[in-house]
């Protein structure tokens, strides 16, 4: 056919011709020696030249159309010598003329004609290449599909299938797709889409494929019709998604952390939407703040917090774009009931990768607790100083130069001095004596390095304004920066000049009390009244290596350095004429040693007390005996706790954390440890303590990936580090270093039946042996407590799934799974209610199957069966969730819509049979089916659902009776 431009011309051309015609029939004398057969010939020649000149000016070729044109022309002039007499010299100049003409202009014509056809020729050669290049390197697989067969595919399709080229040609395409279809489709939907696609409809989805292994993925379809020869073929390209599946599924759970990150964080966080402007707020921020979302939204972040001082908001936006953050500050926030509380505000600037902002996110810590510990600490500096100048005691404090910093007023009142007198003098240079102020130096210098033992004494001379020599007894502590290094000593004096004198009264009784207890077997100790050692008797050096010679005029503290005695104990009662009685303990040669020391007064002449008298024993033995008789009575206490709990079912949710904990508390040196419950043969975490549960529950170790096989043998595995583990299991354990420290493992098997059913691991950072022959003894007793509680557990989550399957039985019908009669009135309850104090509709459908009993009857109970079932999913796809369907019995359904007029109630009854319209294939038998349906609304047809009910099935029987599909109730 001509296209519409160039018919345009044809009918110019065929009105040029007719007219010239008629001029020449009209304007030249007729012919009257006609010759009919002569006519007849020309005129069939001017038709051949005629009709061909319709199909020539189909082509480009202007020299082809022009020259035929010609040709065409003059065989109209022979034939109109038959009509009309034309002159002799027209006839043979006009006529050679026209054959020349077209003589001339055909032949380039057809020269170009030739040439033009190889040209296309070519080009669909290159255009065939070029397809076949794009067909076999396409990173796409693809398919040419002629009806449903596959008669071709690119190399990507057999890589993506895993099979070869014969082995998909002649395969139908509904065959590599799974049984397993994404939501909503079913295996033979692509013959569905490929009808379509053969309609002209081309077609976009996503579908689900098998591998020639057997195994499956996810892939985007394309498909579009193609025709060769007229025979129609499809093309479907297909891109495997399922990496694609696989990111959107990780993107889900990194986004539930967040969420959850977000809802359970601390602190509060308030994050605006720069496009929108709407705001989002996590719990703590409600909670901190208390508005709700939707005041802080009306309000505006602006009216929240109270500015302090005057901010360009302008300015503040500028640094947050330019720096993506703003420095930590602190605001004054006003909650809902007009406090204010003190905040720590972090903001920063969310982009997407355009680095395009897209939230403001601000971090709120409520800070007024710590604003109110700065102000206890302020408070608290003004009451030291008042303690500093009130206490009884020389107070002075040094800098590491010697610098006297501060003073206390007892030291302006022992040294004679003013306070200004003494402030920033070298204290060493100014009031110590000479003969002894290298030796305090050194001492002094040694405190300085950190060197200082705690309560350490130092007793050194110094002088007073008139002159006069006062000894005294020195305390010191180190003052530190911030950054832990020392800066300045704080030194504590008391004056002993008086007792100097004191101690030289009791020395003549120091050989008494040696002969006294060299003849008993305990070790006695002598101090004055400053803690001093005055004497050592007893076999000191056999005992601990100490030679009384050395230790004399010694602080105690040096001898007791590793014992609980503290100045403030001794103080407490023996200073004052009492008693005390202390029991301390030390390590020696790698053994923890026990004694037991008294403590009693050491009376001068005149009755007043000058010193402490100490009688120490050995008391290791009883003390080891004692720490055994408690950890046993504890272990025994929590395991008759346990036994009790395990019968009265008194344990949480986790109950193995609980457990996990007491047993680290009474198990000897357990300080970690961890839970591992087999599950369908392999070991998962449930329970840690000191570990982190959540990186180490979503793993799972077979019985070989444990340290060591399993055993109903209670295990000690002594540095844990040497054994090869699993590489999942290892970069479990927190990190490296955690599991290096790790000295010593104890694994206890629960066992029930001769099966070991978990493992309690008990860990030790102390030593190799920590876990003695006890610790192994009272596991084993602990092992078989605890195969009683998994064993009551066992059987509790067991009763549980029956007890649910009951309930769910007592409300469903047993064949469709949907409601029964008993969920339908219980539920209808609460509806009706609902809709009577809201005022609104509520509509009952009685839908009763039309022709399931001939079904039933010509197919068999078991094809009826599968046809209700069937039914019941098409039904619960055409209602909404907060709809019923429910199954009275046989081919009865009833339909509860809440807030539901007649007229809703109307349409989802159409939804219903326009789902049921489609045929049922089931045992490769196409089933029909159709439903009659009655309607009762409330509160017009009723005001409960027994009313409700008998009236639509009365409604529904008139719509069977009249053959029609709904009948609404009239109460008329």
């Amino acid at each position: 056919m001509l296209r519409p431009g160039k018919f345009k011309y044809y009918v110019i051309w065929c009105t040029i011709a007719a007219v010239t015609v008629f001029a020449w029939i009209f304007s030249l004398p007729r012919n009257e020696s006609s010759n009919i057969t002569l006519m007849l010939s020309k005129s069939f020649l001017f038709a051949v030249f005629f009709m061909g000149y319709y199909y020539i000016m189909n082509t480009r070729n202007l020299w082809f159309v022009v020259g035929w044109g010609l040709f065409t022309y003059g065989t109209l002039l022979n034939l109109l010598e038959e009509f009309a007499t034309i002159p002799s010299n027209i006839k043979a100049y006009f006529g050679l003329f026209l054959d020349l003409s077209s003589v001339a202009f055909i032949i380039p014509g057809f020269y170009n004609y030739l040439k033009e056809k190889k040209v296309k020729e070519r080009r669909k050669r290159l255009l065939e290449e070029k397809c076949k290049v794009l067909f076999r390197s396409s990173s796409d697989a693809i398919l040419i599909v002629r009806l449903n067969k596959i008669v071709d595919c690119n190399p990507k399709a057999m890589e993506l299938f895993e099979c070869g080229r014969e082995q998909l040609l002649g395969k139908a395409i509904d065959t590599l797709s799974s049984v397993e279809q994404l939501e909503g489709l079913k295996q033979n939907g692509i013959l569905k889409k490929l009808y379509l696609a053969y309609q002209g409809k081309p077609q976009f989805f996503q579908w689900r494929f098998l591998r020639c292994d057997g195994s499956k993925f996810t892939a985007e379809i394309s498909m579009s019709k193609f025709s060769v020869d007229k025979e129609a073929f499809a093309q479907i390209t297909i891109r495997d998604i399922s990496e694609q599946e696989k990111t959107e599924k990780e993107l889900a759970e990194e986004r539930k952390k967040y969420s959850a990150l977000f809802d359970n964080i601390n602190d509060a966080i308030i994050i605006k939407n720069v496009k929108t402007g709407l705001l989002e707020l996590n719990e703590k921020a409600i909670e901190m703040l208390g508005y709700s979302p939707e005041e802080v939204q009306k309000l505006g972040i602006d009216k929240i917090i109270f500015r302090n001082e005057p901010e360009d908001p302008k300015e503040k936006l500028e640094l947050l774009i330019k720096k993506g953050h703003i420095p930590t500050c602190e605001k004054t926030l006003l909650k809902r009931d007009g406090t204010k509380i003190f905040a720590e505000i972090k903001i920063s600037l969310v982009k997407n990768s355009n680095d395009e902002p897209l939230y403001i996110q601000s971090l709120i810590r409520d800070i007024s607790d710590r604003k109110k510990a700065l102000e206890a600490v302020k408070a608290e500096k003004d009451r030291a100083r008042k303690v500093f100048d009130a206490a009884q005691n020389m107070m002075v404090i040094i800098d590491t130069k010697g610098v006297v910093r501060d003073i206390n007023k007892k030291v302006c009142m022992i040294l004679e001095y003013k306070r200004e007198e003494i402030i920033g003098k070298n204290w060493f240079d100014s009031f110590i004596p000479e003969k002894t102020r290298d030796r305090v130096k050194n001492y002094f210098s040694t405190a300085i390095s950190g060197e200082l033992k705690l309560h350490e004494c130092f007793e050194s001379p110094v002088f007073t304004k008139s002159g006069e020599e006062r000894f005294i007894v020195w305390h010191n502590t180190y003052l530190k920066d911030t950054k832990g290094d020392i800066i300045e000593i704080l030194s504590f004096g008391e004056d002993i000049t008086d007792r100097k004198k004191i101690e030289e009264k009791l020395l003549w009784n120091e050989e008494k009390f040696r002969i006294l207890i060299e003849s008993t077997g305990d070790l006695v100790f002598t101090l004055d009244r400053s803690y001093k050692i005055t004497g050592l008797y007893g076999k000191w050096e056999e005992k601990f290596g100490v030679k009384p010679v050395d230790y004399s005029g010694k602080s105690v503290y040096e001898l007791f350095s590793e014992s609980n005695i503290s100045q403030l104990e001794i103080n407490k009662k023996s200073l004052e004429g009492g008693s005390q009685t202390y029991e301390w303990s030390m390590q020696q040669r790698g053994k923890r040693l026990y004694f037991q020391t008294k403590l009693y007064s050491l009376l001068d002449s005149k009755n007043d007390i000058a010193g402490i008298v100490g009688i120490t024993r050995d008391i290791t033995k009883l003390e080891e005996d004692r720490d055994l008789l408690r950890i046993r009575v504890k272990f025994h206490s929590f395991l008759l706790e346990t036994l009790s709990k395990i019968l009265q079912s008194k344990f949480t949710e986790n109950p193995f954390k609980e457990i996990l904990q007491k047993c680290i508390q009474i198990i000897p040196e357990a300080q970690a440890g961890s839970v591992l419950l087999k599950e369908n043969g392999n070991y998962k975490c449930v329970a840690t303590v000191g570990y982190n549960l959540e990186e180490l529950s979503p793993l799972h170790f077979s019985p070989d990936e444990l340290m060591l096989p399993e055993t109903e043998e209670v295990l000690v595995i002594k540095e844990p580090q040497k054994y090869i583990l699993h590489s999942k299991c290892s970069k479990a354990l927190l990190n490296p270093k955690e599991f290096d420290r790790i000295k010593a493992t104890l694994s206890i098997p629960v066992v029930i039946n001769k099966e070991i059913k978990a493992l309690f691991n008990l860990d030790t950072t102390e030593s190799p042996e920590a876990f003695d022959k006890t610790a192994v003894e009272m596991s084993q007793i602990l092992g078989k407590a605890l195969s009683l509680l998994l064993e009551r557990l066992e059987f509790e989550k067991t009763l549980k799934e029956q007890q649910k399957m009951l309930e769910f039985s007592s409300t469903h019908d047993a064949l469709t799974g949907l409601p029964n009669r008993r969920f339908l009135f219980e539920h209808a309850s609460q509806q009706f209610a609902l809709a009577k104090r809201h005022g609104k509709f509520l509509s009952v459908l009685y839908m009763d199957l039309n022709g399931f009993k001939i079904i039933n009857d010509t197919f068999g109970h078991e094809i009826g069966d599968i046809l209700l079932k069937r039914v019941s999913y098409r039904l619960k796809d055409s209602i909404r969730e907060s709809d019923i369907v429910a199954r009275l019995g046989g081919d009865e359904f009833v339909f509860l819509l809440p807030d539901t007029d007649v007229s809703g109630a109307t349409e989802t009854v159409k939804r219903v049979l326009e789902n049921l319209e489609k045929p049922f294939e089931i045992s490769n038998k196409e089933l029909k089916i159709s439903a009659s349906f009655g309607i009762a609304v409330f509160p017009k047809n009723g005001k409960d659902l027994r009313e409700l009910l008998r009236k639509a099935d009365e409604a529904m029987y008139i719509a069977k009776k009249n053959n029609e599909a709904i009948y609404i109730f009239q109460d008329n």
